[in-house]
């Protein structure tokens, strides 16, 4: 290919599934200087409810993992990789950057095979198989911690945690965005969500957890799908800030004391941009268990954060490490020690990188 001049750009991002793929894919767009095209190819792009209709172009190919048969996967990746091939030609694209997943892998073979440049995005402390793979053949890997590069080959660069869109908008104060959601701003104030895909079991111990916990508190609560929290609250006398989804999650983050969660790799790090200390139930069914290992790394390495497997949490359990987190001064300790981990941590910023 040709050189291409900065602003002539088209960067591919191969990416699908849920929304710690998608999200952080379309923070990283947004976030890219000049007038280049950046495009969203992989598989079910077109359908997934994390992108807008209008805001990037988006191209579906086929693909699949192998829960229905090799035979079957493989037929599937090999049409959909014919099918990225014909994309990335027509779009002309000059670099794709890989997001995980098997969502992800006919685009990166299609670049592979038309010797167009790959970047990796590896958010987790145990890389994707996907990922692990084609580090072999990429310029490089985007990390968001040190602790990933041993299960990687090749180049490693650690990423600088918060975007240059969230460095160029500052949110409001604590007290503001407390008025937004309608709390009151000297109530500890809990963050409570799942995710796209396990939020029923959190929502489920709300009730029985309240009546274990001790200390007056207020609640921003995400709850999916399910319904009928609100009205929980509203029978213990809590204050509560209820719905199922939220766009703006920093919001949110700023607006809380502490959070009960699941251990995304997108959870800690949002944790950690906004010093929030965490409670974290790993979603126990997440890929080579990495939603266990990302909360190792928030409860040992930074020491800011409990875990509770789902397996064996009880609402006594749970309600115990509630009323802890309520005393102010058990949070401040751990949001010293993220603030530290903060200050120890260098990354450069991702344009630098990609352009």
């Amino acid at each position: 290919m040709k050189e291409r001049h900065h602003g002539e750009e088209c960067i591919a991002f191969a990416v699908g599934g849920t929304g710690g793929h998608v999200l952080p894919a379309l923070d990283i767009a947004r976030g890219l200087p000049g007038e280049g095209k950046k495009i969203l190819i992989g598989v079910g792009i077109c359908e997934n409810p994390f992108v807008s209709q209008k805001e990037f172009l988006r191209f579906n190919v086929l693909g699949k993992n192998f829960s229905g048969g090799l035979f079957s996967g493989l037929r599937k990746i090999f049409k959909g990789t014919s099918s990225a091939i014909q994309v990335l030609r027509k779009q002309k694209c000059t670099h794709v950057v890989g997001m995980g997943g098997f969502h992800s892998l006919p685009v990166l073979m299609g670049a592979l095979y038309l010797r167009i440049p790959i970047t990796l995005y590896e958010p987790n402390l145990i890389p994707g198989k996907v990922n692990k793979l084609f580090s072999l053949f990429s310029k490089r890997t985007l990390v968001l911690f040190n602790e990933v590069g041993k299960h990687l080959y090749g180049s490693v660069k650690l990423l600088s945690l918060a975007s240059q869109v969230y460095l160029d908008n500052p949110l409001p104060s604590k007290k503001l965005l407390r008025k937004e959601f309608g709390l009151e701003e000297g109530v500890t104030t809990i963050l409570i969500f799942g995710g796209s895909r396990g939020a029923k079991p959190i929502n489920d111990l709300v009730e029985d957890t309240i009546a274990f916990s001790k200390g007056e508190m207020q609640v921003i609560h995400l709850t999916g799908a399910c319904e009928g929290i609100k009205e929980i609250y509203e029978r213990h006398g809590i204050k509560a800030y209820v719905t199922s989804f939220l766009k703006d999650m920093d919001r949110a983050w700023e607006a809380c004391d502490f959070a009960i969660c699941r251990s995304g790799a997108g959870t800690i790090k949002e944790a950690l941009i906004s010093r929030t200390p965490l409670i974290m139930i790993p979603y126990p069914h997440a890929v080579n268990d990495h939603q266990m290992h990302n909360a190792k790394f928030m409860e040992q390495t930074v020491g800011a954060g409990k875990i509770l497997s789902q397996e064996q949490i009880t609402k006594e359990k749970l309600g115990e490490f509630i009323s802890q987190f309520c005393v102010k001064e058990n949070r401040k300790g751990m949001e010293k020690k993220i603030e530290k981990y903060m200050n120890d941590r260098d990354g450069e910023r991702i344009d630098a990188l990609l352009l």
